[in-house]
C-alpha cells in the first residue's frame, strides 16, 4: 500500500489590525502589489472586521479587475483586431491621398476663383479671360505686396490713443484740452 502525503501551505492570514493599516495605505495610494494581494485575500474571507465590511465590494471589484487583467490576452493577438487595424490604416492612407489630391486641384482652381470677375483693359479693350490676364494679375499682386513691404508702416500699440493725441495736439488752451480729453475718454 502506498501512502500519499499532500503538503498544504496555508495562505498567510492577515489580522484585522493589519487589514485596517493596509486598507488605509491603499486608500492613500501607498500599497505595494503584494500588499494589495493580501488585502484582496482578506476581503474574500467569510468574515472581516465589522468596520471594514463597507470596503468588501470595492476590494472584490479590484480583485476581479486584477484577475481579468492576468487572464485577458493582449488585444494584438486577436486576428480581428489586426485585420481592423490594417483596414483603418489603409482607409487613412487612401483618405490622405484624396485630400492631398483635391488640395492640389483646388489650389489650381482657387486662383481662378480668386480672380473670378477680374478684368483688364488693354488697348481700349476689356479682357475678362482669366487665363489670358492671370500673369498681369499676379504681377499686380506682387507690385502691391512689394509696395506695402517697402513702406513698413508700423501700427501704434494703442491706435485709439494715437488718434486722440493727434486730434488734440494743436490745442494750446489747457482747459479746453482737459475738457476734450474728459469727453473723449
Amino acid at each position: 500500500m502506498k501512502i500519499i502525503r499532500f503538503s498544504f501551505t496555508p495562505r498567510p492570514s492577515v489580522s484585522d489590525d493589519v487589514a485596517r493599516r493596509l486598507t488605509a495605505e491603499f486608500l492613500d495610494g501607498s500599497t505595494t502589489p503584494s500588499d494589495e494581494k493580501k488585502l484582496y485575500a482578506y476581503y474574500t474571507r467569510k468574515t472581516v472586521a465589522s468596520d471594514l465590511e463597507c470596503y468588501r465590494q470595492m476590494f472584490a471589484w479590484y480583485a476581479a479587475l486584477e484577475r481579468s487583467e492576468h487572464q485577458a490576452l493582449p488585444i494584438w493577438h486577436n486576428r480581428r483586431f489586426i485585420a481592423s487595424a490594417a483596414a483603418i490604416v489603409m482607409l487613412a492612407l487612401v483618405g490622405a491621398g484624396l485630400i492631398i489630391g483635391s488640395a492640389v486641384t483646388s489650389n489650381d482652381m482657387s486662383e481662378h476663383n480668386l480672380y473670378a470677375g477680374s478684368y483688364i483693359i488693354r488697348n481700349g479693350h476689356k479682357i475678362t479671360d482669366i487665363d489670358e490676364i492671370l500673369p498681369e494679375l499676379r504681377w499686380a499682386d506682387r507690385y502691391v505686396d512689394s509696395t506695402l513691404s517697402a513702406t513698413k508702416y508700423e501700427f501704434p500699440d494703442d491706435p485709439e490713443q494715437q488718434i486722440l493725441d493727434d486730434a488734440i495736439r494743436h490745442i494750446t488752451d489747457p482747459d479746453v484740452r482737459a475738457v476734450l480729453l474728459a469727453d473723449l475718454n
